[in-house]
């Protein structure tokens, strides 16, 4: 059966297809663990969508901490600075085509990265 979603829309979600697009990207990138506020910038879904969407995926909400995209996690560790540079080449080569939304290339780009 499928779970009952209490998502609220705002008046400006009216295209509710794209909405749903939107949505289905966060989802994804949610589920492999990615930041609200990193949903939130690639998706252009609310903080309150975001954080809700989280706790019905996970049944909590997000862990706070530094983020991949604040300079001071990337310079902390070499580690981080090569994950980092290794994604982001994924990302600029995908983002090359441009058939895709930014959030479709996010969520491919981080796929093959997990890979």
């Amino acid at each position: 059966m499928a779970q009952e979603t209490h998502l609220r829309l705002t008046p400006q979600q009216t295209n509710i297809l794209g909405l749903r697009l939107k949505l289905e990207l966060a989802q994804g990138i949610i589920e492999l663990g990615g930041r609200t506020s990193i949903v939130r910038s690639i998706c252009g879904i609310s903080k309150a969508s975001a954080l809700q969407l989280h706790r019905e995926i996970w049944g909590e909400n997000p862990k706070a901490g530094m983020l991949p995209s604040d300079p001071d996690w990337l310079v902390k560790t070499p580690r981080n600075c090569v994950h980092s540079s290794i994604f982001y080449r994924i990302y600029t080569t995908l983002s090359a085509c441009p058939d895709y939304s930014k959030a479709e290339i996010y969520l491919a780009a981080y796929r093959l990265y997990l890979d």
